[in-house]
């Protein structure tokens, strides 16, 4: 069955990096120590002004992030620990172990898409996503903190 469109404005924002600061266990991200990198997110403190921007977003907010889903207990703990306003928590699938970033991105717009609500905006900090989401006709922001962006 197909949803109507929304008319609330949706807006999709990734994680780490953009939401969570994670520049202090990114080295694990770049050594390959995935497992390491994630299981850290929780000592990681908020972005202000990207959470001040969800919390004030009068739409859908989707947040969007290669996390795998094992991590979802602690994504959510972590998000209501700082109070960070969301609709909806789209991780990778467990199987999915292959997919870059941009892949999950796009399936994600994808179950977005379905469900009958029109992204406005993506928020990441990977230039490749970025562009991926211009492929699929999605304005976005490529946000970097502090770090060099992939």
């Amino acid at each position: 069955m197909n949803n109507p469109p929304t008319t609330d404005p949706t807006i999709m924002v990734d994680i780490d990096g953009v939401l969570s600061d994670d520049r202090w266990r990114r080295h694990h991200w770049l050594h390959k120590n995935y497992n390491l990198y994630h299981s850290c997110s929780p000592k990681d403190q908020p972005i202000l002004g990207i959470v001040h921007l969800l919390n004030c977003w009068q739409g859908h907010v989707v947040l969007s992030t290669a996390r795998p889903e094992q991590y979802r207990l602690m994504t959510e703990s972590w998000l209501s620990k700082y109070h960070i306003r969301y609709d909806q928590l789209l991780m990778r699938k467990e199987q999915d172990q292959e997919p870059t970033s941009p892949e999950i991105k796009v399936k994600h717009l994808s179950e977005i898409r379905k469900s009958g609500h029109v992204v406005l905006l993506m928020i990441d900090d990977r230039r490749d996503v970025c562009k991926v989401m211009g492929h699929q006709a999605v304005d976005n922001l490529t946000f970097s903190k502090g770090y060099p962006l992939s």
